[in-house]
């Protein structure tokens, strides 16, 4: 049955539900969002701005079947406040099969006012980069992904595992409560929505409560209908989590058409050489490995010869080359991520995701000899230069 077919179908279920007072069931429910969210599934693009901590931002975000890339900038500084202190005046972020990673352009601002536009080519105002990589699978750097199709009124289904109670409301919309994960993938989270069938199943509000609450963590909610082809869309957006987050008429643009340059180019920041002075992380190692990367230079700052296939972004499970050997990796080993182990401290990344002021760089990773290394080798020498003596003086004492 084609997604078309069913969705046509899902219409007329709730025709016939309608003109009999019936409600739908939690599973059903959950199929016909399903059903909706799969429009996007495929592939789109959209692009808007909101006003957040004092700026006004633009982005672009765009997906595939198998990657997504999102870019944020700030556009405006409305704020005194943020007069030269650092603040991330461009995000980058890269989905894919095989790692996702955020790149922030950091830099200061002497003035409030609107932001001479930069292109993907040039830094801008910015004197400092940070990258950090994690697993395709972790929630680290998830936010603006999430956000963007949340405040759609869609993508809920990736931590509702269950609709436990559906009511319909006198407005025609249908209020529903479900079980499922909190936005670290941890069981125990509940979720209440208001869902709008008529604006082709669109979540109009969404509380989320972390366990054992009874206050939401955080509060989406939406209003107005737009279409733009296939895609239904809210004319106003609000976001009460770790920020507020406000947008009046927020899509400036929506379309299926995938923009192949937003993926190339957010994948391709994640890479040397910089246009900056780079402190990278590389999360997916345990523990976590540092560095630095001057502009322009391909390998890391101080350090000659390092070989970059150890640091690509391939699935962290491939084991390095036994013929190479990099200094400072010894020891470490993929993150091996236990259920329930995403817990909110690996949520502060998506606290400065959304409160990006940046008042120092990230620590500067150092590349150093293993120490354990030094004491076997040491050991190592210790134990020949004994043999070596012992054998030495049975010699000496058979010649006498």
């Amino acid at each position: 049955m084609t997604k078309s077919l069913r969705i046509i179908i899902s219409f007329c279920f709730l025709v016939n539900y309608s003109a009999y007072g019936q409600t739908l069931t939690g599973e059903q429910l959950l199929q016909y969002l399903q059903d909706f969210d799969s429009v996007y599934k495929s592939g789109f693009t959209a692009s808007g701005t909101f006003r957040q901590d004092g700026m006004i931002k633009n982005w672009q975000f765009t997906t595939s079947s198998n990657q997504a890339a999102y870019q944020e900038d700030v556009e405006e500084i409305l704020h005194p406040g943020k007069i030269n202190r650092f603040i991330a005046l461009r995000q980058v972020y890269y989905w894919g099969e095989e790692f996702h990673a955020k790149y922030a352009f950091v830099g200061k601002v002497s003035k409030t006012g609107k932001l001479a536009e930069w292109s993907r080519e040039s830094p801008g105002l910015a004197t400092a980069g940070s990258l950090n990589i994690d697993d395709p699978d972790a929630p680290t750097y998830t936010l603006p992904l999430n956000r963007t199709l949340m405040c759609l009124g869609r993508g809920y289904l990736k931590y509702i595992k269950e609709i436990t109670d559906v009511e319909s409301l006198e407005n025609g919309f249908l209020s529903a409560t479900a079980s499922g994960l909190d936005r670290s993938l941890r069981p125990g989270a509940k979720w209440t929505l208001i869902i709008d069938p008529k604006a082709a199943y669109m979540v109009r509000e969404a509380k989320f409560y972390k366990r054992g609450r009874d206050k939401p963590s955080l509060i989406i909610t939406n209003s107005g209908t737009k279409w733009h082809g296939s895609f239904c869309v809210p004319e106003k957006i609000e976001w009460y989590g770790f920020s507020r987050l406000a947008v009046d008429k927020p899509y400036s643009s929506i379309s299926k058409v995938i923009d192949k340059e937003l993926l190339e180019y957010a994948k391709k920041t994640m890479k040397s050489p910089f246009l900056i002075h780079t402190d990278v992380s590389e999360q997916r190692m345990v523990p976590e490995f540092r560095t630095q990367y001057n502009a322009g230079q391909l390998f890391p700052k101080d350090y000659e010869g390092l070989d970059l296939e150890v640091l690509d972004y391939k699935s962290p499970s491939v084991k390095p080359k036994e013929d190479i050997t990099l200094v400072g990796l010894k020891g470490k080993t993929p993150r091996e991520q236990a259920p329930g182990q995403n817990d909110e401290s690996r949520d502060v990344t998506s606290k400065q995701a959304e409160s990006p002021d940046i008042k120092s760089s990230p620590p500067p990773g150092t590349i150093t000899t293993d120490s354990g290394t030094k004491r076997v080798v040491a050991g190592i020498v210790l134990v020949l230069a004994g043999m070596s003596g012992i054998g030495y003086l049975t010699f000496r004492l058979c010649r006498r």
